[in-house]
């Protein structure tokens, strides 16, 4: 589709938002909307199909050395090298500028229809946002979250975290604010003590001075207005003005005078004024969406979606990336076909493993389990059964010398019952840990277009029944994982806990290294550990599963995840 289309409603008059997307419809769709709806102006806008010359990520290295963009926005389909994504993006943040992206294909359905449209390699969902939260680009769900996300970040950005003063003319906008802000973790802290003296002398007595600030009747009065701002402002422990209005009067409310009074605040104190400006006259609007001091919203739910927005595009990252073959293979002519050979391998690389043997007859597990003494699990070492549970392949049981017989041929019986074809190496008996801890899975792979990706979750049976994970792309340093950590809704868990102590984050951290060496050293697709009982002490490594299709090593990509607001 061309976009000759687009001049027939699309005026250009020069702006700091180059858009770039993968469909020429989503581009006019984009670019008008952009315009007319929300008050854009753009420096280009560029649409690139199935990238079969130009692709948007060569656009987006031209473009960090624009001088008349400050904001990127792309719609993707899909991207065939994320790691020259991740870089292009590291370029055009190094330059000052902020990317936001909307993107199709994150779900399964969308991957559909994406490949039918331009045949793009959709990639990873979760691994992509991770990317983006890493990169500090925002990923937006919706046309409308992307369109006013761009607004937002065409404005000045606080120093540091938004925290946020909240003026408005309704109670009510007050409430829901609130209850945005603490549903999007944006920071309202609260008034001062002068703060509260001062604004309690102007506001009328059935007034409250807090934050968020109902003005009441000082709205109407271009004095009490600006006086009110001045004294929610003063207070440096806010550095971002957001201040709701609507008209219901235009003659009462005098909303152009409100708006000169606001941009005359904005050029002269060192503070962002967002305005959210609903039923605005058509007047208003247009002095607002041409405002180069104000970022005005039409709606107090977009603000709050944009602010956190913001946050996430403000952050550095800190990234570093290496081209070349990172994967030595050292390890590639290493049989790791059964659970026993992989714990073995990563115990010689370091990693906690729990104290066992395997045996291939009842007497040889009774002298195993004798030596290993205490509690107990029979394990199936096969390299035909990698899901041992589900044929009966795992058995707890103690020491004593019959609980060990009796578990032997269990396991064996239940093995040959549901895959007699199985091959069988021996029963792995093992060290049943009684530790306090938390069971997670932690998986490390390599992907064609990512690199280096690993997953963080709650472990055992917990993984499918909440899906609680968290993606990191690249290399997961120990300064990161403790940000990975906190994505998870559990991690609450990693703290001291009714009476236990904190668990080892330093030796999660350990064992998630040896880890990512040890994919590299042995050309694995994926090595898989679930569980991993982390206690307060050790990160125990209780069931080990690899995959080694790839005939050849792909590149590492390391990224380290940008820093979040306190």
């Amino acid at each position: 589709m061309s976009l000759s289309q687009l001049t027939e409603r699309f005026v250009v008059r020069g702006g700091q938002v180059a858009l770039l997307t993968q469909s020429g419809a989503m581009a006019i769709s984009l670019a008008v909307r952009g315009q007319v709806e929300v008050g854009l102006e753009f420096s280009c806008v560029g649409t690139f199909g199935n990238s079969a010359d130009v692709t948007p990520v060569e656009a987006m290295e031209w473009l960090a050395e624009d001088p008349s963009t400050h904001v990127i926005g792309l719609y993707l389909e899909g991207l065939d090298d994320g790691q020259r994504f991740a870089k292009a993006a590291m370029k055009c943040r190094a330059a000052g500028k902020r990317i936001a992206v909307l993107r199709s294909g994150l779900s399964n359905r969308g991957a559909e229809a994406v490949a039918s449209h331009t045949a793009s390699m959709s990639g990873d969902a979760d691994a992509f946002r991770a990317l983006c939260r890493q990169l500090g680009v925002v990923l937006c769900s919706s046309s409308e979250h992307f369109l006013w996300t761009l607004k937002a970040l065409t404005g000045r950005v606080p120093d540091g975290e938004p925290r946020v003063a909240y003026a408005s003319i309704s109670g009510g906008a007050c409430a829901l604010w609130a209850d945005h802000s603490e549903r999007l973790g944006l920071s309202m802290p609260k008034l001062d003590a002068t703060q509260r003296d001062l604004l309690g002398k102007q506001l009328p007595g059935f007034l409250s001075p807090s934050n968020p600030l109902d003005m009441g009747p000082a709205v109407f009065d271009a004095a009490s207005f600006e006086s009110s701002l001045r004294g929610l402002i003063s207070n440096p422990a806010f550095n971002h003005l957001v201040v709701y209005m609507f008209t219901s009067s235009p003659t009462l409310m005098g909303g152009l005078e409100k708006i000169s009074i606001m941009e005359r605040m904005a050029d002269e104190i060192d503070c962002p004024i967002w305005v959210i400006w609903e039923a605005a006259t058509d007047a208003e609007w247009a002095a607002l969406s041409r405002s180069r001091s104000l970022v005005a919203f039409r709606d107090l739910g977009q603000a709050g979606e944009a602010l956190a927005a913001m946050s996430r595009a403000s952050a550095k990252p800190r990234f570093e990336g290496r081209d070349g073959n990172e994967f030595s293979d050292a390890d590639a002519g290493v049989s790791l076909a059964t659970e026993a050979a992989v714990k073995a391998w990563l115990r010689e690389k370091g990693a906690d493993i729990p104290r066992g043997s395997v045996c291939t007859d009842a007497e040889a597990a009774v002298v195993a389990a004798t030596a290993v003494g205490g509690r107990l699990v029979l394990k199936i070492v096969s390299p035909d059964v990698p899901h041992k549970s589900e044929v009966g392949g795992v058995v707890p049981c103690s020491a004593e010398p019959g609980e060990v017989v009796a578990a032997f041929h269990q396991i064996l019986s239940d093995v040959f019952r549901h895959r007699p074809e199985a091959k069988i190496d021996g029963v792995l008996v093992e060290e049943r840990l009684s530790a306090e801890g938390v069971e997670l899975f932690v998986t490390v792979r390599r992907d064609p277009l990512m690199g280096l990706v690993t997953v963080v979750g709650r472990g055992g049976v917990q993984i499918e029944v909440d899906r609680d994970y968290a993606v990191h792309i690249g290399r997961l340093s120990s300064g990161d994982l403790g940000l990975v950590l906190a994505d998870l809704r559990c991690a609450s868990l990693f703290g001291p806990f009714r009476g236990r102590p904190a668990l080892a984050i330093s030796e999660l951290a350990r064992a998630v290294e040896i880890l990512q060496e040890a994919v590299m050293d042995a050309g694995l697709d994926e090595i898989e550990i679930n569980p991993l009982l982390l206690t307060p002490h050790k990160a125990w490594i209780l069931d080990a599963l690899v995959t080694r299709r790839s005939a050849m090593p792909m590149p590492a990509m390391v990224i380290e995840r940008a820093p979040q607001p306190a």
